[in-house]
């Protein structure tokens, strides 16, 4: 019991640290997973940023009817075989209340053309700052990106950005990707110094802050840069809820583990206080069997009692007897668990065993008794315990007996090389039961009836005692039909 509990708290104490493990690598994935789409999405809102303040200042123009005007938009774009290199010359005109925008496009020179063939991916990739990922993995977002680009230098020749407004777009876009820390919003101008910063109030960047740039025109250095702290605090408040949950479902595996380990210590403490008991017990049991025993016989034998008083002490050591082999039993059982318990091995004759237990029980009286023995080869041996095999064929007899229907009991006892079987034709076992019937003290259910008496002990006993003679104990039943008991020996 001891051995079984150590093991099953080291098992309980694998389990537990691997669900830890699994727990903790899934919660980081999850906090890598969230801190880079976070990142995405702020990256993202800078570039949707840009186009808002743009599209507000198309609006203005959209407002003023004196302002009029030619742009001219220069795209470069290669895509595998695929040429969409041209430039596109915007023509803004306002008829009436209404305003119209005419786009016509024009092939780029020869020599331009061949720059780009020479290298088409750099050329588009160029400059795209942190949003070039974006890009690689949607072709049609890095189209947009570059059409964005160049009516940013279009939209220059009628106006300048206005980055408080690019701010107050930004700041609304980033409240909704959860991040209300304070920032910083700097504009790079085409020489790559720069201009213009704005932002939060009394915020100075530590030297930890992540920066996130945008290059709003496609062959210079002008571009948007956000600053901002690490977005892991940010993260980990959106994350909240998963980690709390996941904090309380492994307290709570936690205590479960640790409550069947101390119920497990608890069992144990139990289990060895009823061996003791046991052991103390049946000790103390055997001495008065045996005055008592002794008393009897000697009445019995060396008295001048009538013959009605002789048939009741024979009757009484009977059931002497009875009790007698059941303190042994259980005695025998209470040892074999102990460490100390060493079988004497030795080559038993089996046909010598057996035809001395059948005469035994045909001498006991009671109930009549078949028995049919089949032993081959006849002088066949067992490496076995001699008092212990004995024993165990010996309770198999008995429960064939006992089980069997009627007056008569019909048992055959089949030996062959490292295996004996007892088999019955008797009750049966009903299949659902057979699991249990080597199990200590159990008994199969017999509703009202207790015409049977025991303990539950005999195929418990059997099993632990082929179990330390390396063997095995194998039971085939069918209900109504009777029940066939195997005893495996190694060879």
């Amino acid at each position: 019991m001891k051995t079984n509990i150590r093991h099953i708290a080291l098992l309980a104490l694998v389990v537990l640290l691997a669900v830890f493990a699994y727990q903790s690598w899934w919660l980081l994935r999850l906090y890598q997973d969230e801190t880079r789409l976070l990142r995405q999405r702020i990256q993202q809102a800078v570039v949707q940023a840009d186009y808002m303040e743009m599209d507000l200042r198309i609006r203005d123009f959209s407002s003023s009817s004196d302002q009029h005007g030619t742009v001219t938009l220069g795209a470069w774009a290669k895509y595998d075989n695929v040429d969409t290199s041209y430039v596109e010359t915007m023509t803004r005109k306002d008829v009436g209340d209404s305003t119209y925008i005419q786009l016509d496009r024009q092939k780029i020179s020869e020599e331009e053309r061949q720059r780009l063939k020479a290298h088409p991916v750099k050329e588009f990739f160029r400059d795209l700052g942190n949003d070039s990922l974006l890009t690689k993995q949607n072709p049609m977002l890095g189209m947009s990106y570059t059409v964005q680009r160049n009516l940013h230098v279009a939209l220059q020749d009628m106006a300048q950005p206005d980055v408080e407004r690019y701010d107050s777009l930004l700041t609304a876009l980033l409240a909704d990707c959860g991040l209300k820390s304070p920032h910083w919003v700097e504009t790079i101008a085409d020489d790559g110094l720069p201009t213009d910063t704005i932002g939060t109030a009394g915020y100075h960047p530590s030297g930890k802050a992540e920066h996130f740039i945008y290059y709003t025109t496609p062959k210079t250095m002008a571009a948007y840069r956000l600053t901002v702290e690490p977005v892991n605090s940010t993260v980990l408040r959106q994350m909240a809820a998963i980690l709390s949950a996941s904090l309380v479902i492994l307290a709570v595996l936690a205590f479960v583990f640790w409550y069947l380990l101390h119920m497990l210590m608890r069992l144990r403490t139990l289990d060895e206080m009823k061996t003791d008991f046991t052991n103390n017990m049946t000790h103390e049991l055997k001495t008065p069997l045996s005055v008592a025993y002794a008393a009897n016989d000697a009445l019995l034998n060396f008295s001048t009692l009538a013959e009605k008083e002789k048939e009741y002490l024979r009757i009484c050591q009977e059931q002497l007897t009875k009790l007698s082999d059941m303190v042994e039993q259980i005695l025998s059982m209470s040892m074999e668990r102990r460490r100390t318990l060493k079988l004497n091995l030795e080559q038993v004759r089996v046909k010598e065993m057996v035809e001395h237990l059948v005469n035994l029980y045909r001498l006991k009286g009671g109930r009549h008794v078949s028995f049919t023995i089949d032993i081959e080869p006849q002088e066949l041996e067992l490496r076995a315990d001699r008092n212990h095999l004995t024993a165990m064929v010996s309770n198999l007899i008995d429960n064939a007996i006992k089980y069997s229907d009627g007056d008569e009991a019909d048992i055959t006892i089949r030996c062959r090389e490292h295996t004996i079987e007892v088999v019955d034709k008797g009750i049966g076992i009903p299949q659902e039961k057979l699991r249990y019937v080597c199990d200590r003290f159990y008994r199969v259910p017999q509703g009202d009836r207790h015409n049977v008496k025991g303990y539950g002990l005999g195929l418990y006993y059997v099993k632990c005692m082929m179990e330390r003679h390396g063997g095995s104990i194998g039971i085939e039943s069918k209900e109504g039909k009777g029940t066939r008991v195997t005893l495996r020996f190694n060879g």
